[in-house]
């Protein structure tokens, strides 16, 4: 019995950790996906009012109309330019969008549950346990970002066709109408590079956190 305990902790500890990077990562893609300045900044960044023929106005009024229809919204009229292809892609992104905040939420309940938990059963002794494991989530995220931005370093066409074929069950997302157009793959670059250095930022600060706390702990029993 003692046995089947102590691998039932193990276990949930690991899922604890598991979450940190997940709540993180979910956590920073909801925030660049509906940061509205980040998406200017894209269209300013790539020329899109140039290239498309369509106004800053237009594109931030598409942007916002996109966004809310992400978020689960009715699809408005600025929506129109984009096909019907590129609409159903975007219903799927849309699904993805769902699942993401589903994460974010799972993650984040079970971070406090687990949290609150332990200081009920072990009071002050758990906090410890805590810093080891919000270190240990902390640097399995920093080494998950890291991977991830290595091999967007390397060929970053190739891990976005990957993403697509790995996330999406059909081909819409090739398209040749506005939506490429407006969303470059340079916008996504960037997207990714703000969400990896982010999430890297996150995780030092939270790492050192929780290191010197158990660093602390430690002189304290010594003393």
């Amino acid at each position: 019995m003692p046995k089947v305990r102590k691998i039932l902790i193990n276990i949930v500890a690991a899922i604890f950790i598991l979450c940190i990077p997940l709540l993180l990562l979910t956590s920073d893609i909801r925030w660049i996906a509906n940061d509205m300045n980040f998406h200017r900044y894209g269209f300013n960044k790539y020329d899109v009012s140039q290239k498309t023929g369509i106004s800053r106005q237009e594109l931030g009024d598409i942007s916002e109309g996109m966004v809310k229809y992400l978020n689960g919204e009715a699809k408005d009229s600025s929506m129109n330019i984009f096909t019907d292809n590129e609409v159903r892609h975007l219903d799927d992104v849309r699904n993805l969008i769902r699942l993401c905040y589903i994460i974010q939420w799972a993650a984040l309940g079970y971070i406090l549950i687990f949290s609150i938990t332990g200081f009920i059963y072990r009071r002050t002794q758990f906090f410890h346990s805590l810093d080891m494991l919000v270190a240990a989530g902390s640097i399995l995220s920093i080494l998950v970002i890291a991977t991830l931005a290595l091999a967007a370093f390397i060929d970053f066409n190739r891990l976005f066709i990957i993403f697509h074929k790995l996330f999406f069950t059909n081909n819409l997302w090739i398209s040749s109408g506005y939506l490429p157009h407006i969303y470059t793959e340079g916008f996504f670059s960037d997207a990714g590079t703000v969400i990896a250095i982010t999430m890297i930022l996150e995780s030092l600060f939270s790492a050192l956190i929780a290191g010197f706390c158990v660093v602390r702990r430690r002189r304290m029993m010594h003393q």
